[in-house]
């Protein structure tokens, strides 16, 4: 393309100035009209060898910074990413120059409250192709960066730039177990939480899910599932056995057991509420010893019909709640 101005001498001849955009071999067209119609004129079209113009930082283009969809780019956190810096004019013809000096920086534009915003810098070095100049960098954190790349300290095109980091993949090693219990209880649902992370420390999006009830193996138990909780990266992990017995634990994802797990040894004992009052019994070391009107502290020892201890004397209530009710003196 190419902006024209055609000027009437009034003397029969025509003053045409053209700035062409594209340097290379280029087609200029001149006709006039005759009877209605354009014909071109003698020797029309005339042909061309456009050069480049100066170097212009407005007119440098990046390539590989990210994936540019809908107007917004997009990269996913990673130890590096490599980019290309093209030395072009204003009008965007590449350039065959060495020598110039880009610069790059990138920080995070949104932060936790209380922490600083993560910055990151890079190198851009000539790739050895005739103006072409190659970049790196590292970023690992997610979530929104402000990217600058200058050409002797002024804006290249587009600079700065948005970019959106996504997490990388799950890593099993920096995904944890949280609240895994040593001791459950037959036929309650046993929940503890998965915090899914990458290499990088990001938490994972729950949407599509990188775990599912098929990922976590637990001996002898009747159930198993694991859901997203509704919070960023967290899944809520259940699971249900009904007899007494001594269980593994385990949660993979992809064959690979994630951080914590498994867990050997998990001790299942019989659901609190199936109290036997000749079974249980008084557990104070000196019942005895008391003298009137002076409080005296009594342990009663709470075991079912099958003289199993319990961990909680209430039907229907959580393991260790305390609420022995009808404890009477005499």
């Amino acid at each position: 393309g190419s902006d024209v101005v055609i000027v009437n001498n009034q003397d029969g001849t025509y003053s045409v100035q053209a700035i062409p955009h594209l340097a290379g071999n280029n087609s200029i067209n001149i006709t006039l009209e005759e009877g209605g119609v354009q014909r071109p004129v003698s020797g029309s079209p005339f042909h061309a060898v456009f050069q480049p113009n100066v170097l212009h930082p407005l007119g440098c283009t990046v390539h590989g910074l990210g994936t540019v969809a809908a107007g917004v780019r997009t990269d996913v956190a990673r130890a590096f990413t490599n980019f290309t810096v093209v030395a072009r004019d204003f009008w965007g013809n590449a350039l065959n120059r060495s020598g110039l000096t880009f610069t790059y920086s990138a920080f995070k534009t949104v932060a936790p409250v209380g922490q600083v915003r993560a910055t990151t810098t890079g190198t851009i070095v000539s790739s050895g192709l005739s103006g072409n100049y190659s970049g790196n960098t590292s970023i690992m954190l997610e979530g929104p960066w402000q990217i600058t790349i200058l050409l002797s300290g002024a804006h290249i095109r587009g600079s700065p730039f948005l970019m959106t980091v996504a997490p990388a993949p799950l890593s099993p090693q920096h995904t944890l177990a949280i609240d895994v219990p040593l001791t459950v209880v037959t036929d309650w649902e046993t929940i503890f939480m998965i915090e899914a992370r990458d290499a990088f420390g990001n938490l994972r999006p729950t949407n599509p899910p990188d775990f599912t009830g098929a990922d976590m193996t637990v001996t002898n138990s009747v159930m198993k599932r694991i859901t997203p909780s509704g919070e960023l990266g967290r899944y809520r992990a259940e699971f249900m056995i009904s007899n007494i017995a001594i269980v593994d634990l385990t949660v993979t994802h992809k064959g690979t057991p994630i951080s914590g797990l498994p867990v050997f040894g998990i001790v299942v004992v019989t659901a609190a509420g199936d109290i036997s009052a000749s079974n249980s019994k008084l557990v104070s070391l000196n019942p005895t010893n008391a003298r009137a009107g002076v409080p005296k502290l009594y342990q009663v020892q709470a075991r079912d019909i099958a003289n199993i201890r319990l961990l909680s004397c209430c039907p229907g209530k959580p393991v260790g709640t305390a609420c022995c009710d009808g404890v009477k003196g005499g």
